[in-house]
């Protein structure tokens, strides 16, 4: 008898994304980087509060989400974490 139904099944096919939807940055510099993320993707925000910043440069709602840690200090550069992002 199984014991796992089948909604419950974890599949071993690879996902292949249909798209990049977005990505999201935790930063202590929100106006710094909201600014510099709008001007390098030539960008919108398209929504702003003092803790979340979305930009976009398409249709898609948001493609960027800055969220604001206010005192967050500079990343140590031995640290683990994200080193970069890539566009074509």
């Amino acid at each position: 008898m199984n014991d796992v139904s089948p909604a419950r099944r974890i599949s071993t096919e690879a996902i292949s994304p249909a798209k990049f939807a977005h990505f999201v940055l935790r930063t202590g510099q929100l106006d710094t980087m909201a600014e510099w993320y709008r001007t390098l993707l030539n960008a919108r925000v398209v929504f702003r509060d003092q803790m979340l910043c979305f930009l976009s440069y398409d249709d898609e709602h948001h493609r960027l989400a800055l969220i604001n840690m206010p005192g967050a200090g500079v990343r140590d550069p031995h640290s683990t974490g994200t080193d970069h992002v890539a566009y074509s």
